[in-house]
């Protein structure tokens, strides 16, 4: 035991280290694969998590299905006791696992879940019964205020999941201007959210958050920005990127596979998709769409539009502030992070260059920055034969490669011919450092 303690102290203690320029990234991950701190075990059974969260959703389901049983013939006073009755069961469980087991993740994730369910029964036949609710959207929205203390009363991430899908699927739904309460739906999910992406403990519970809250997120900020000028959503959504992608460094670990590193996985993907369909000559607006009026103008009200902007300067604001980080106080030297980093400077470039008619300069510098980010990781997997970083710059370059072969004015065999040189140019590289991987395969940096 007191060796596991130890262990879990050296994998909190070296992100810090790496910060403070003690060792550098690959002294870390060389630590971290000689005592195996990626591949330890978590200090619960995961299987009897499924098995008990799986317990609670066909136990739910079964009564929600029991209780409609014949539900039109009942009187009201019988419906009332029966609408209750899910959420009196559900609170029994879920005050068992609070006062006895509450050392139990099994028993925390599965009573949160079950009481979470109830919650949603109840709820409906009640509304079926007295009316209260009109419309699905609000029954979510009553259904997701209810579980917020299921969030912190017991610890339990799978409501969080819960909560953030139900969040997304109200936020999709809800009419204008309503929508906006995304913002406090995301608020109250936070605290649960940064506590669990800050520790080092259970991998797999902070990867999972990360996952369905960037994909949440995404989807969320883009009902949210709908109708924004071009602006918004071009530029706003690179400084957003770029946030996320920067923040990653303090909550994942760089020697993380891309599964292992949500914020950074789907940032650098959406940066990937934006640079690529820049290059292609994106549409962005006319100089209209420049104005002041146009930027402040859309279909919500002025409350709505100033919520929304707000949420833009904030992260732009804290994108401001991870790139001092990265620039002054971590004296960062890898350069595709720095690069990525400064996405938004190049995406407000493009923007403002394509809507005063400048679109072949504007693509010309896109496909520079592309084709830059493409050679820094080349530079980073050639000097450290990291195999993830190499084939990331690869795609980077040959994507970038291939625009130009589509714009050319060449014959289908000559951009056949270079198609297959180019992925020849791919699978050679990817062969030679393996071969290296092979010849040193104590090279820490190998992977």
């Amino acid at each position: 035991m007191a060796e596991k303690r130890y262990l879990r102290w050296l994998q909190q203690q070296l992100p810090q280290w790496v910060e403070e320029e003690l060792i550098s990234d690959q002294q870390a991950n060389a630590l971290r694969r000689h005592y195996h701190l990626e591949e330890d075990k978590p200090d619960y059974n995961m299987a009897l998590v499924i098995v008990g969260v799986i317990a609670s959703l066909l136990i739910g389901g079964g009564i929600i299905l029991i209780v409609a049983y014949k539900w039109d013939i009942l009187t009201t006073p019988w419906r009332t006791v029966l609408s209750l009755l899910p959420l009196a069961v559900g609170l029994g469980i879920f005050g068992f696992a609070y006062l006895r087991q509450s050392e139990s993740l099994a028993w925390r994730e599965s009573a949160s879940t079950f009481l979470m369910l109830m919650i949603v029964a109840t709820l409906t036949l009640l509304s079926t019964t007295f009316g209260w609710v009109t419309s699905s959207t609000a029954l979510v929205g009553w259904w997701l205020f209810f579980s917020i203390p299921l969030l912190y009363l017991l610890d339990s991430s799978i409501c969080a999941i819960l909560y953030l899908v139900g969040a997304m699927a109200w936020t999709l739904e809800a009419p204008e201007p309503e929508f906006m309460g995304f913002w406090a739906w995301i608020l109250l999910a936070l605290p649960h959210l940064w506590r669990h992406w800050r520790t080092q403990e259970q991998q797999l519970r902070r990867t999972a958050l990360g996952w369905v809250f960037m994909l949440v997120f995404a989807l969320g900020w883009l009902r949210v920005m709908d109708g924004q000028a071009s602006f918004a959503y071009l530029v706003g959504s690179s400084a957003v990127l770029a946030f996320f992608l920067l923040l990653s460094r303090r909550f994942f670990s760089q020697g993380a596979s891309l599964i292992g590193r949500p914020f950074w996985a789907f940032s650098l993907g959406c940066i990937f998709i934006l640079v690529i369909a820049m290059a292609y000559g994106m549409k962005v607006g006319d100089p209209a769409d420049a104005s002041l009026a146009a930027l402040w103008s859309n279909k919500l009200p002025a409350w709505g539009r100033a919520l929304s902007w707000g949420a833009l300067a904030g992260f732009v604001a804290g994108w401001g502030w991870q790139v001092y980080r990265l620039l002054v106080k971590d004296k960062g030297n890898y350069s595709a992070l720095i690069l990525l980093g400064l996405f938004p400077v190049f995406a407000w470039s493009y923007w403002i260059l394509s809507i005063y008619g400048a679109g072949v300069l504007a693509q010309v510098i896109i496909n520079i920055y592309g084709l830059g980010v493409g050679a820094a990781f080349l530079q980073h997997a050639i000097r450290d034969r990291e195999m993830l970083d190499l084939n990331i710059g690869l795609l980077f370059i040959l994507s970038i490669a291939a625009t130009r072969f589509f714009d050319a004015d060449w014959s289908l065999v000559a951009k056949g011919i270079a198609f297959v040189l180019l992925g020849v140019v791919f699978l050679g590289v990817n062969v030679y450092l393996s071969r290296l991987s092979r010849k040193d395969p104590q090279n820490p940096a190998i992977h």
